[in-house]
């Protein structure tokens, strides 16, 4: 069955649109994202000077993993907080977009759009990974 209008690009396109709109929900009720932006901003200076034998303050694996991540990508949003938000969202949106493809290449005969749609517009999978956090890591 098709869906007139609805193709995977305009799906992919309004969904970047919502998932943007949840950044800037998620962004305006930040909590554990500023620990992490506070740590990768330090981080940040370490290596900028080329300095990548630094310690995160947090164990790896684990929350010294994200510190760490966030603050290879603070070096590049030059430590705007908003703007690391905005990379580490667009990571969990990529990531659903690999979903996305992966199932359409393993079930070429299943309804794909139907998988994007549920996928894309999952309000937890909106919601949790359009912050700076484990969670837009974990899908990508």
């Amino acid at each position: 069955r098709r869906w007139p209008g609805l193709e995977i690009a305009g799906i992919l396109r309004l969904s970047l649109g919502v998932k943007l709109i949840a950044t800037l929900a998620r962004f305006a009720g930040r909590e554990d994202s500023v620990d992490y932006h506070r740590a990768g901003s330090l981080l940040a200076d370490s290596f900028r000077r080329l300095d990548f034998v630094v310690d995160p303050g947090r164990e790896v694996p684990g929350t010294g993993t994200v510190r760490y991540l966030t603050g290879l990508v603070e070096v590049v949003t030059f430590e705007n907080e908003f703007a690391t938000f905005a990379v580490f969202s667009l990571f969990g949106f990529v990531g659903l977009v690999w979903f996305v493809e992966a199932f359409r290449i393993a079930l070429p005969g299943v309804d794909h759009r139907r998988y994007a749609l549920l996928l894309l517009f999952w309000p937890s999978l909106v919601y949790w990974p359009s912050s700076i956090g484990k969670e837009s890591l974990m899908l990508l």
